[in-house]
């Protein structure tokens, strides 16, 4: 009786949040990239301390097939420090690819003491890139704690065509082993993929087209282009918010498309794009969705 209760409890949960999903979107982008250092698991619960329906992060893999959260395939100067300490040299970053390295090394890397230049408000301690199924365990827990809806999860394949095999494997491999993670965590139902390469998304859509998918857009935001470049239509359309008027989002929603534009920052800019019919923000400040005239 006491685990069918449990069960039945976890099952409202999930029953909320799916519902939450349907209205709009706060995403906070690499979790609150602009207050804690970004795709690590604490700027991920600072995230949804801000009140996100869903965070987006990125993953890389690691040389013995793990899945990590990381923006580069490498470890980033600007951001980074190596084991012993020391600072990371920009001609030196490909030196360090992640593809490369096997996680007990990867993870000796410090990734949060140092402030990213452009986030001044950002608070920073040492931190190593976790693994994917880390952090999602631990954004999970922190909302049962918190008593919040389990958040959803906008995760970010970061390949290229000429990165295939030197800094990520080939398509097929990278998305597997992104999918079988999610699969065995039980969350493939409060994910979302997004991309640049349309190569990982193609696959998943032959793997199991029941994980709604946004293409990402920067220049030039064309949502005919974006269809043609994929093959089919993906349930999210995701551009620069800078690139984007409401024509575009017209367009995409002509199409079945939701529009989560990126990375929104300021509070005019949001409520500007949010007069344009658009489903959701991305932020590196998810503090300031709060600050919103119009959505909330």
């Amino acid at each position: 009786m006491k685990n069918f209760f449990l069960s039945f409890i976890v099952s409202l949960v999930i029953f909320s949040c799916n519902s939450k999903q349907k209205s709009f979107d706060f995403q906070g982008h690499r979790g609150a990239m602009g207050l804690s250092p970004e795709n690590t698991i604490p700027s991920f619960t600072r995230a949804l301390d801000e009140g996100v329906t869903t965070v987006e992060f990125d993953v890389v893999i690691s040389k013995d097939s793990l899945v990590v959260v990381s923006h580069e395939p490498w470890f980033r100067s600007t951001i980074c420090l190596k084991p012993d300490g020391s600072k990371i040299l920009p001609e030196e970053e490909q030196n360090y690819i992640i593809f490369q390295l096997p996680y007990d090394e990867i993870a000796l890397f410090d990734c949060g003491s140092l402030q990213n230049p452009r986030f001044p408000e950002q608070e920073n301690f040492a931190l190593s890139k976790p693994l994917m199924r880390d952090a999602i365990l631990a954004m999970d827990k922190h909302a049962i704690e918190t008593g919040r809806t389990l958040p959803f999860f906008n995760i970010e394949t970061k390949s290229l065509p000429q990165g295939d095999n030197t800094h990520h494997p080939e398509p097929s491999i990278f998305m597997q082993l992104v999918y079988d993670e999610l699969a065995d965590l039980d969350v493939l139902d409060r994910v979302i993929i997004q991309s640049f390469d349309p190569r990982t998304l193609q696959y998943l859509r032959e793997l199991d087209s029941n994980i709604p998918q946004a293409y990402l857009m920067y220049e030039p935001v064309d949502v005919q282009l974006g269809i043609e470049q994929l093959g089919y239509i993906p349930e999210i359309f995701s551009p620069y918010f800078r690139n984007i008027n409401p024509d575009i989002v017209a367009h995409a929603h002509s199409k079945g498309m939701l529009v989560i534009p990126w990375t929104v920052n300021e509070i005019e800019d949001m409520e500007r794009l949010v007069t344009y019919g658009v489903d959701g923000l991305i932020s590196d400040y998810p503090n300031r969705f709060n600050k919103l005239s119009i959505v909330r």
